[in-house]
């Protein structure tokens, strides 16, 4: 539970990073091809690094999605043992939010 705990807030910057890389990339290649300095064309680099973050971005989101499901799973166990009287440990901030959606 501490995985989710601490990814609940984490991420969200893949999508924006990820359009900026590839507006840089493509100005660069604009301005290169409307003007005599071919160097621009070497901004297309970004496209690639783009994708990359994109997918970082993903990949971070399909294991925050999997710890979200762990500790909902979790988080019923505990309400459900609490729910027959059982002595249960405290829930985390984080947790306890998960309880209350």
């Amino acid at each position: 539970m501490t995985a989710y705990e601490r990814m609940t807030h984490e991420g969200g910057w893949h999508d924006e990073a990820g359009c900026l890389l590839i507006a840089s990339g493509a100005g660069g290649a604009i301005w290169a091809a409307t003007s005599d300095a071919p160097l621009g064309y070497a901004a297309l680099v970004l496209v690639p690094a783009a994708v990359a973050v994109w997918l970082a971005g993903s990949r971070q989101g399909a294991e925050k999605q999997r710890l979200r499901t762990e500790a909902e799973a979790y988080v019923a166990a505990v309400a459900a043992a609490q729910a027959t009287g059982t002595q249960v440990p405290e829930l985390s901030p984080a947790l306890r939010e998960l309880l209350d959606q």
